[in-house]
C-alpha cells in the first residue's frame, strides 16, 4: 500500500520519538519487552481504540500482546476475516469501515466495537511469521500514514520476535535494523 521509502522514514521518526504512552492504557504482556514496546507504539501513534499482535503459534495465530478495549484477549485466536487475509497474502490491509467490507469477520469486530482496522503482517524470509493490527470503533479513523506507521512498527517487531527468539536484544540476524517486505 505504502511504498518502502515512506515506510523507513516513518520508522526513523518512531525510533526517534519520545511519545508518551497514556498511563491510563493498559497493556497486557507480550512475549518480549520489545514486543511490549511495539504495540504501545502503534497504539499511541495511530491513536487507535485497540492493538494487537499475533504471532504463529503451532500453525495458528494467537494474540500475544494486546492494548486497549476494543483488542481481542491474549490466547485468542485470530486470522479469520481480513486478518486472515493479511497471512495468506503477506500484504497490510486497511478496512475503512468494517460494516461495509466483505473482508471482515464482521461478527467479530462487532463484539469488539472495531468498525476500521489496519493489519500488517510481520514478514520472514518471505514468511508471515505474525500480524500487527489497530483498530478504531470509528470509521474512516486510519490513514495513509497510519498505514506507514504500521507497517514500519511489523518489521520492527519481526526484528525483535526474531531477536528475543534468538535470545539476543535488538538487531536481524543477517544485522539489518529493518527487513524488507516480501515482494508485492
Amino acid at each position: 500500500i505504502v511504498e518502502d521509502k515512506e515506510v523507513d522514514q516513518v520508522a526513523a521518526e518512531i525510533l526517534c520519538s519520545s511519545e508518551l504512552i497514556h498511563p491510563a492504557a493498559k497493556l497486557e504482556r507480550a512475549l518480549s519487552p520489545a514486543l511490549d514496546r511495539v504495540v504501545e507504539h502503534a497504539h499511541s501513534l495511530t491513536g487507535a481504540d485497540g492493538t494487537a499482535m499475533a504471532l504463529n503459534q503451532g500453525g495458528r495465530m494467537v494474540c500475544t500482546a494486546q492494548m486497549g478495549y476494543a483488542a481481542p484477549a491474549l490466547g485468542a485466536e485470530v486470522g479469520k476475516g481480513i486478518s486472515g487475509l493479511c497471512v495468506r497474502t503477506g500484504r497490510t490491509l486497511r478496512c475503512d469501515d468494517a460494516y461495509r467490507d466483505p473482508r471482515v469477520d464482521l461478527r467479530r469486530c462487532r463484539q469488539l466495537g472495531v468498525q476500521s482496522l489496519v493489519v500488517a503482517p510481520l514478514v520472514h524470509m518471505e514468511t508471515v511469521i505474525g500480524i500487527l493490527t489497530v483498530m478504531s470503533g470509528n470509521a474512516y479513523a486510519f490513514d495513509d500514514r497510519h498505514v506507514a506507521t504500521v507497517q514500519a512498527l511489523a518489521a520492527l517487531s519481526t526484528t525483535a520476535h526474531l531477536s528475543a527468539k534468538d535470545g539476543r536484544e535488538g538487531g536481524a540476524p543477517d544485522g539489518n535494523l529493518l527487513p524488507r517486505f516480501a515482494a508485492d
